[in-house]
């Protein structure tokens, strides 16, 4: 059975995930589905065939990610309410840009995000009392947004 998968529109071979009689390539896209389906957010998929990116696995670099070891990706140190900007390669439409703009419907300790599409940056603020820099990011992989991340500061 040969088919696209409904996220991100990758040809599924083999055994393809179904879920609510939709194809999905790997386990990867059906979970960012999932968050979406589970949030209200269908919109996503109304704005274009195909919208998602297939989200990549997680790396080592998971045991990096926090404030003590990537500084530079803070602009705000607000104990609170910190502002992280990310390099997100993958921003490829105005569903990506609605989609990450709207983080704070599916997840409650984000407050903001706000996206430059020219620069592929995505400025979030959260709370920092329930939601770290490491969790931040994991939750963009788990939607498919790998950001780019480099450990210290770029030349």
């Amino acid at each position: 059975m040969r088919s696209n998968c409904y996220h991100c529109g990758t040809v599924c071979q083999d055994f393809p995930n179904i879920l609510d009689e939709k194809v999905f390539c790997n386990n990867a896209c059906e979970n960012a589905y999932t968050i979406i389906k589970n949030h209200g957010l269908f919109l996503y998929y109304d704005l274009e065939t195909f919208p998602g990116t297939a989200p990549k696995k997680t790396s080592t670099l998971n045991t990096f990610l926090d404030e003590k070891s990537l500084p530079h990706l803070l602009e705000l140190k607000d104990v609170k309410h910190p502002l992280i900007t990310l390099f997100v390669p993958n921003i490829k439409s105005s569903s990506c840009i609605w989609l990450l703009e709207n983080l704070h419907m599916i997840f409650n300790a984000i407050v903001k995000s706000k996206v430059n599409f020219h620069t592929k940056n995505v400025r979030i603020t959260y709370n920092s009392k329930t939601l770290s820099v490491k969790e931040v990011i994991l939750l963009l992989r788990k939607l498919g947004y790998q950001p780019s991340i480099t450990l210290g500061h770029p030349n």
